[in-house]
């Protein structure tokens, strides 16, 4: 996700997210100008990503980490937002270009490393 997120920061996007700990990688995103929250629940969201009037300009991407009692989650569901699987913003990112994607459950940092230096 943060890949994602730097991503539609570097286009100039306004972005925001939740994180259940803040780590040395959400601190680095939010150094870069993105605003993280810690805490489920509604107050946490920054209140202009939860205007209705801005509904469309706001695009909600979650992952399945995310449990589906996700207040925040839950918000954006019952109001109308958009929401998109991480999984569907890659493709849609990534449908105009070669690519070559790395997937499953183990490996895939190793995977891509073995790849980057084959091309290197």
């Amino acid at each position: 996700m943060s890949a994602l997120a730097r991503y539609f920061n570097v286009l100039g996007k306004r972005v925001g997210g939740y994180d259940r700990t803040e780590t040395s990688l959400t601190n680095a995103l939010a150094t870069q100008g993105m605003e993280i929250n810690y805490a489920d629940d509604i107050d946490s969201i920054p209140s202009d990503y939860t205007k209705i009037e801005n509904i469309d300009e706001v695009l909600v991407v979650y992952t399945p980490a995310i449990p589906r009692t996700s207040v925040q989650l839950r918000y954006f569901q019952m109001n109308g937002f958009m929401l998109f699987k991480r999984s569907q913003v890659l493709g849609e990112i990534s449908k105009n270009y070669k690519t070559l994607a790395i997937g499953g459950s183990h490996g895939k940092t190793t995977i891509s490393a073995m790849i980057a230096e084959i091309f290197r």
